[in-house]
């Protein structure tokens, strides 16, 4: 038995993808647009409706 199997490394659970073909990475890409949309609309409308310059 190598040492590597007693203590057991898995990359199971981190939620780091590797390769752009992995379960998840879709969803990575989602929420990096959905920040992007949500900082834009702050930028665009709430903040200078509330009277904060950008």
């Amino acid at each position: 038995m190598s040492k590597q199997d007693d203590i057991g490394v898995s990359n199971r659970g981190t939620g780091l993808s590797s390769s752009a073909g992995e379960k998840g990475s879709g969803m990575e890409l989602f929420v990096l647009a959905g920040v992007l949309v949500v900082w834009i609309v702050l930028q665009a409308f709430v903040l200078p409706k509330f009277g904060v310059s950008t």
